[in-house]
């Protein structure tokens, strides 16, 4: 469902997020944003320094509750991918 706040320019999208509905900024026609997509699957969108993407996600197996994820690729040290992730928690109606 997609409505608009008090300013006509801003669109937000009401999506389901685990049991609670949570209002996200339209995600759906942005380039960066791939839905629902595990940590694992994130390194073959990723490839150079500074590649981002916002994805949905389960922090741990089993949760009903999905989170939004900043992943970002990053210089790569030995044994690493280079790939950080970054969850982004909703406090007293505020992202963070």
């Amino acid at each position: 469902m997609t409505t608009t706040t008090g300013d006509p320019t801003t669109t937000v999208a009401t999506t389901a997020v685990g049991n609670a509905a949570t209002t996200l900024p339209t995600l759906l026609n942005v380039c960066y944003y791939h839905g629902l997509l595990p940590r694992e699957d994130v390194q073959f969108f990723l490839k150079n320094n500074g590649d981002f993407l916002v994805r949905i996600s389960q922090l741990h197996t089993g949760d009903t509750e999905r989170q939004i994820i900043i992943s970002l690729m990053v210089e790569k040290d030995a044994g690493d991918l280079g790939l950080k992730h970054f969850v982004i928690r909703k406090q007293k109606g505020k992202y963070q």
